[in-house]
């Protein structure tokens, strides 16, 4: 399995709140880098999204597991 990015990649981002949500600091949890970016941008989950429904699609090997392990690494790593 990939090791997670370094700790502090991505800044602390404060989320937007929804209806009848007060705003939080969100803990950024860094699951991918786009490094043909200029500059380089790494892809952030907000911890306190990760109760919403989401979709991971791809073709055969493009690595939709790896991508449900490093964010089920991360989780596990800020105690989710």
């Amino acid at each position: 399995m990939p090791s997670l990015l370094p700790p502090g990649t991505c800044s602390m981002i404060e989320s937007q709140p929804l209806k009848n949500e007060s705003p939080t600091m969100s803990t950024p949890l860094p699951i991918a880098k786009n490094p043909a970016s200029t500059p380089p941008v790494d892809l952030c989950l907000l911890s306190n999204l990760v109760n919403r429904h989401g979709c991971i699609t791809g073709a055969t090997g493009t690595g939709k597991t790896v991508t449900l392990q490093v964010i089920a690494q991360a989780l596990s790593g800020i105690g989710v």
